[in-house]
């Protein structure tokens, strides 16, 4: 199991992959047959800006189980500083934890909060306590005639797989709600966001006709995005497949000016080892990282396509 670490401004972030947390939805018995070899892994940001360039990339903290033994290869520290040189989020603290077993279960959690917030493996519907300072996304500012934002008390994504196969996931957006400017034609718009959105939501969607066709030539924003980690051959005897969550994914004039993941996590795939022996313990948690690659890359191109259509 992961060790507790500490993470944020002056007082960092602290995030529990220990045993207390973890086995509140892990539920970490020892399994009565063959091990599994599992993985997960949690990124809380990928921002990349055109103009003025910047890069904000907090990398990823990984969890991979071969069967025996946990490895977990943590990033360096997202300390908040990561943040300075860009206005597109304001935030108190980032944080990102995965947990791989071998009974074939795994989880994970990303994100970003208020000053002193908390990011924990634990309550898969609850994995984030709020910090004392809003989080604020920006989405979209031209010359000040027009300006969207997503403000909220924290923003993660969680998710887990079961034993069984089963993976689980969800966006949680507390006290979230989305704020849009146009002063020459409108008054403010402030819409309120469930805490926890459906699957793949487009943001737009839940806005009137109007501020819809203000903002979608500009700003394209997926909430609570979702992408299945299965096996390619969908078939294949012991392989379980996983899940991708993204809390929120932003491409601004078409990823040209700018695009945003903000928590992304993955559970899965997995691999029961009494049905597949053909590949070494070693070779499994690579193996299946280069499953879950795979899915995750055709999820962006079949997203993109979507887009393109859409527009």
């Amino acid at each position: 199991m992961s060790s507790a670490r500490v993470r944020s401004t002056t007082r960092r972030l602290a995030l529990a992959g220990t045993a207390g947390g973890a086995a509140t939805i892990l539920a970490a018995t020892a399994a009565m047959g063959a091990p599994f070899a599992t993985q997960a892994s949690a990124t809380a940001l990928h921002l990349s800006v055109l103009n003025p360039a910047v890069v904000v990339d907090t990398t990823t903290e990984t969890a991979e189980n071969d069967g025996s033994t946990e490895t977990v290869t943590a990033s360096e520290q997202p300390l908040i500083s990561l943040l300075n040189g860009q206005d597109v989020l304001t935030a108190g603290a980032l944080g990102e934890v995965a947990v791989a077993n071998n009974d074939g279960t795994s989880a994970a959690c990303s994100g970003v909060t208020g000053e002193g917030g908390l990011v924990d493996v634990g309550d898969a519907a609850n994995c984030t306590t709020p910090g004392t300072a809003p989080v604020v996304l920006n989405l979209v500012d031209v010359l000040g005639l027009v300006s969207a934002r997503i403000e909220a008390d924290a923003i993660t994504a969680t998710c887990e797989t079961q034993a069984d196969g089963t993976s689980s996931g969800q966006a949680n957006l507390v006290g979230a709600r989305l704020v849009v400017d146009q002063p020459l034609l409108i008054p403010d718009v402030i819409v309120d966001l469930d805490t926890t959105v459906a699957p793949n939501t487009d943001l737009l969607s839940l806005v009137s006709p109007t501020v819809s066709a203000l903002l979608s030539p500009l700003v394209s924003v997926t909430l609570n995005q979702q992408v299945p980690l299965d096996h390619p051959e969908g078939t294949d005897p012991g392989y379980y497949g996983g899940l991708s969550v993204t809390a929120i994914d932003v491409d601004a004039v078409g990823d040209a000016l700018a695009n945003v993941e903000l928590a992304n996590v993955t559970c899965g795939p997995s691999a029961d080892l009494a049905l597949v022996p053909a590949v070494p313990l070693a070779g499994l948690p690579i193996a299946l990282g280069t499953l879950a690659v795979v899915g995750t890359g055709v999820a962006v191109v079949t997203t993109k396509r979507r887009r393109a259509t859409s527009h």
